[in-house]
């Protein structure tokens, strides 16, 4: 494939998601080079891994934002845990992901979401939003709800 086959591929996924989204994709650029690192090097599944697990974590974080007096102290427990367990594996399947890319990218990765302080675990937080719709894309793209 020539890099404008990949290009129009990634554009074209991402137009897709952006719909499927209703245009609320926080890190756009971000989840565009994430995408075209997988679609440039046959990392598909890769991506499909990874925007399930962040698809996961955007579910626990919509339960735990809730905190209505309905949810008991053990379930937030439970969702604390497989939170803390599943960003570690986002992180790890990220850093995966970006093994593929330059140094230059991997670096601006590291810095926005894979360090340990509260702005770098926000940005992951976002950023598993956005990959959540990717899973979307990808369970539409299966049901071929998507020509």
């Amino acid at each position: 494939m020539k890099r404008n086959d990949y290009k129009d591929k990634v554009d074209n996924i991402l137009k897709i998601i952006e719909e499927l989204s209703s245009n609320k994709i926080n890190n756009k650029e971000d989840l565009s080079r994430i995408i075209e690192i997988a679609v440039v090097n046959s990392k598909m599944d890769l991506l499909e891994e990874l925007s399930f697990s962040a698809k996961f974590i955007s579910g626990l974080l919509k339960v735990a934002k809730s905190r209505n007096d309905k949810i008991e102290e053990s379930y937030l427990k439970t969702i604390e845990r497989e939170y803390l367990e599943n960003i570690s594996k986002v992180k790890v399947l990220l850093e995966e992901m970006l093994s593929y890319s330059s140094d230059f990218i991997r670096e601006i990765f590291s810095n926005k979401f894979l360090m340990l302080s509260h702005e770098s675990l926000n940005n992951l937080n976002q950023l598993c939003n956005d990959l959540a719709w990717v899973k979307i894309y990808f369970n539409e793209m299966k049901r071929g709800g998507l020509a």
